[in-house]
């Protein structure tokens, strides 16, 4: 992942509600420590059962019927049939995760799958943006994010538990959480950024040229 503190612009009012920007797409479980693409499915569909209007879902390929969430298959058949979405919550694709992201308190930025040294930029999204995690951290990342900086979902026995919990926390408790975000950025986040990338190219060729 590789984030710069120069890419948001810091509005942080008017946030309501739940988001997942994600492409539809199937893993191959058994390649993969955990399959996270499934436990996006679980959240997606809980929505929709529960007709809960303070979600929306972004991304590429989810033109399919609700009921065919999970069959990775008759999805494919339907989508180059051309069938359009029947998911209730579903908004498109997006230009931009930052412009999106502003706008709601909750992102559901699972990786795509738990394997050896893969982290990706979605949970640094989020906190960039001052947008509470919902993550779902493997053994790694459990101690890579200050622990109070997000909602560990792999906690909660159910989808229906997670959202209770999180439609509880109070105003204080949420900004402790976006707090110990901006913390992270802020100290070891910093490792993760463009600067520090070029920071260490830079000094890594100086070095090179100076021997």
């Amino acid at each position: 992942p590789c984030w710069s503190p120069t890419i948001f612009d810091g509005q942080t009012s008017n946030r309501s509600g739940y988001v997942m920007i994600a492409a539809n797409k199937f893993l191959n479980s058994n390649k993969h420590s955990k399959d996270l693409y499934s436990e996006r499915r679980k959240v997606i569909s809980w929505f929709e059962k529960n007709n809960r209007g303070d979600f929306s879902l972004y991304g590429k390929n989810w033109n399919k019927p609700a009921a065919l969430l999970g069959n990775k298959n008759l999805t494919k058949t339907l989508t180059k049939l051309g069938l359009k979405s029947q998911l209730k919550n579903y908004r498109g694709q997006i230009e931009s995760k930052y412009q999106q992201l502003k706008k709601y308190t909750f992102n559901f930025c699972y990786e795509n799958c738990h394997y050896p040294g893969y982290v990706t930029e979605k949970i640094f999204d989020a906190f960039v943006t001052r947008c509470i995690p919902i993550y779902w951290p493997s053994e790694q990342t459990r101690t890579l994010f200050y622990r109070e900086s997000y909602i560990d979902a792999s906690a909660f026995a159910s989808t229906s538990d997670l959202i209770s919990y999180c439609d509880s926390l109070s105003a204080e408790r949420r900004n402790q959480m976006l707090d110990a975000g901006q913390e992270f950025l802020n100290s070891s986040g910093y490792n993760f950024t463009h600067e520090k990338y070029a920071e260490l190219i830079f000094s890594t060729v100086s070095g090179l040229l100076n021997e």
